[in-house]
């Protein structure tokens, strides 16, 4: 495989946290909402927010690709409980969210970071990324994305679960 197909590969594990098999299945699970960082040079980052039986969990999964060699994968997952009183305020947050979604972009883009955001339902999916700064109107989602993956990470362990 070539260093674009194993990234490719790695964010469909990445955006699949519900389907992660060493972390529990919950009963009826749905996603709600997936958050990344995927940075060149250091281990990449998704956030799901999963429902299950009307409690809130939040999924971290890692690609440490310094791990990594051609079709090997390290990936490493967590989960913690969510509680309401934290997601219900990012959740209000975000629907109070306004942007144009089609903006001009220039400049080339090599090392940096991709970052992304999708909003999952039952009637509308949505789903943005933007490479390492936001464009322009969009600053008051990226503060958004910086400030629920910190909610996130205070949540869940240091340690993770390892898939070879």
């Amino acid at each position: 495989m070539s260093p674009t197909s194993d990234f490719e590969e790695a964010k469909s594990v990445l955006g699949q946290a519900e389907r992660y098999d060493l972390l529990p299945r919950h009963s009826g699970m749905r996603v709600l909402l997936r958050v990344w960082a995927y940075p060149t040079f250091t281990p990449c980052m998704s956030w799901t927010v999963i429902i299950a039986s009307s409690v809130f969990y939040v999924r971290r999964l890692t690609w440490d690709q310094s791990r990594h060699t051609t079709g090997t994968f390290a990936f490493f997952g967590s989960e913690s409980l969510l509680p309401k009183e934290i997601w219900s305020p990012f959740a209000a947050e975000l629907d109070r969210q306004t942007i144009q979604p089609f903006v001009p972009i220039n400049g080339i883009f090599r090392d940096g970071t991709i970052f992304g955001i999708e909003r999952i339902s039952d009637c509308v999916t949505a789903r943005l990324t933007w490479w390492q700064y936001p464009p322009p109107g969009w600053e008051a989602l990226a503060r958004w994305h910086t400030a629920v993956i910190a909610a996130f990470q205070s949540l869940l362990p240091v340690h993770h679960i390892q898939r070879p």
